[in-house]
């Protein structure tokens, strides 16, 4: 009886260090491939980083500001369009962190959440567009956004498919710069659009079809916005 009991126990024991054994060399391995990481890998990163949603939209409203008259009236319209456009689906990132259920479930929870805000974000600029009776650029922007995010809700919850939030808020701006400054718009947005595109593929963050999938429906939201306001305009 006591030589089973000791063979039980020298079997746990011999499990538990295989165990420790297995998640030693898993944490010995991602430590690896993090100081593995190329020059290239690492600008691919800082690609990533610096072209994300509230970095282009900021940037594209704050130019809009200076460079176009017709798009906001007072530096109150700019704070707001911050607010809702930015501000509040940025709230994600903290709030995913900050609470402890939300923390637990990882990157899946903050992109749900990230969903989340952003429509309500986007939904609460087309209502105030409304209500304060914005001029039109101004309310083009909000409404294009609004229904970006119900485009990728179509995409990834009806149809299935996966398409790139963060092409999808690349293209975005990238319109929105052409459209309201011209031509002379289109060499910084070729740019950026080939950075975004190099580094989500380089990175192995989205396929080639998501990137396009989530393109399209930046596009397609702004030509729809721009549909329902020359109808509201009749």
């Amino acid at each position: 009886m006591t030589n089973n009991r000791d063979l039980v126990l020298k079997n746990k024991k011999h499990k538990g260090s295989q165990a420790d054994k297995s998640r030693k060399d898993s944490a010995a391995t991602k430590e690896s491939k993090t100081l593995k990481k190329s020059p290239v890998d690492i600008i691919a990163q800082i690609a990533r980083v610096i072209t994300v949603p509230p970095v282009l939209v900021s940037a594209l409203l704050v130019l809009l500001f200076f460079l176009n008259d017709t798009v906001f009236v007072s530096v109150s319209q700019l704070v707001l369009a911050l607010v809702f456009l930015v501000a509040i689906p940025l709230a994600a990132y903290p709030l995913s962190y900050a609470v402890p259920a939300l923390r637990k479930k990882g990157r899946k929870a903050q992109r749900n959440l990230a969903f989340a805000l952003s429509l309500t974000g986007y939904g609460a600029a087309v209502v105030y567009g409304l209500v304060a009776q914005v001029e039109s650029p101004l309310l083009l922007i909000f409404l294009t956004y609004f229904l970006s995010v119900i485009g990728l809700l179509f995409f990834n919850l009806v149809l299935k498919k996966h398409a790139s939030g963060h092409a999808c808020s690349t293209m975005g701006p990238l319109v929105f710069l052409v459209y309201f400054i011209g031509p002379y718009g289109l060499p910084i947005c070729a740019l950026v659009a080939a950075l975004v595109v190099w580094s989500s593929l380089h990175t192995k963050s989205h396929t080639v079809s998501e990137l396009i999938f989530g393109a399209a429906t930046a596009v397609a939201a702004f030509l729809v916005a721009l549909g329902l306001m020359a109808l509201a305009a009749l």
